[in-house]
C-alpha cells in the first residue's frame, strides 16, 4: 500500500449497515458485480461509499429478479443500458405474472373440484 491507510468497511459493517447477507455480497463479488476497493494492513476487504452503494443497487435489481447478465450490461453502459434492461424486465415480469395467475387459477380449480369421483380416483392410483 502506498503508506496512506485504507479506510472503507469491512464486510460485516456492510451487511449491518445495508442488510445485505454477507453471503449475497460474496455471490456479488464472485459474479464481478461489486469489487470492494481497498485492502486493509491486516488483508481485509474494505468497502468504500461507492463500493457501498453499488451493492445496494446490485440488491435492489437481485431483488426486482434482474439477471446477473442484465446489471452487467447495466455497469457498462448505463446512459444506453438501463432503460433497455427496465423494459426487458417489465416484459419477464409480466410474462412470470400471466404464468403465475394460471397456475394459481389451476390450484383453486383442483381445490373445488378436489373430491369429484375423477380426481379422487387419479389420486389415490398415484399414492
Amino acid at each position: 500500500m502506498s503508506g496512506k491507510k485504507a479506510t472503507g468497511k469491512t464486510i460485516g459493517e456492510v451487511e449491518k449497515l445495508t442488510g445485505i447477507p454477507k453471503r449475497e455480497l460474496k455471490y456479488f463479488i464472485e459474479q464481478r458485480l461489486v469489487q470492494p476497493s481497498q485492502k486493509s494492513e491486516s488483508g481485509y476487504w474494505l468497502y468504500s461509499d461507492e463500493d457501498i452503494l453499488r451493492a445496494q443497487f446490485v440488491s435492489l435489481c437481485r431483488e426486482l429478479d434482474f439477471p446477473v447478465r442484465s446489471i452487467r450490461a447495466i455497469f457498462s453502459a448505463p446512459s444506453r443500458h438501463w432503460q433497455t434492461e427496465l423494459e426487458r424486465q417489465i416484459v419477464r415480469l409480466t410474462e412470470k405474472k400471466v404464468r403465475t395467475e394460471a397456475q394459481l387459477a389451476r390450484t383453486e380449480a383442483l381445490r373445488l373440484n378436489w373430491k369429484t369421483q375423477e380426481w379422487a380416483s387419479l389420486i389415490q392410483s398415484s399414492i
